[in-house]
């Protein structure tokens, strides 16, 4: 038996609005996005997938639209982009570079699989 990380539907992502507060600026460089806090004067690199999120978290504000819009750009899983749109909002919100407004969380389970 092996142990595969699986996480609940994301109907929770309904109703959650993502927004960029003021202090913070966004650059495309070379088809990647950079960001400056202005509070701490730090800047931060988005790689080619962590830029289109941000492209998407600063001009659409819903996750609901947000994941469709990734789902229509990537071939890849739903479950495969919830995991990495949940991972750059919780990391993006920790560095006050966006803030959330309703329910954000994903349940991850250990699901057993034979």
């Amino acid at each position: 038996m092996e142990n595969n990380r699986r996480i609940t539907p994301p109907t929770y992502l309904k109703g959650t609005a993502v927004s960029v507060p003021e202090h913070v600026l966004d650059q495309e460089l070379d088809g990647e996005i950079v960001l400056l806090d202005l509070k701490s004067g730090v800047y931060y690199g988005l790689n080619e997938v962590g830029s289109r999120m941000w492209t998407h978290l600063s001009t659409l504000g819903d996750l609901d639209e947000i994941m469709d819009k990734l789902l229509e750009e990537f071939d890849i899983d739903r479950a495969t982009i919830l995991n990495h749109l949940h991972d750059i909002c919780h990391q993006l919100k920790s560095l006050e570079l966006i803030t959330l407004e309703g329910e954000f969380h994903a349940q991850i389970i250990e699901a057993v699989s034979c």
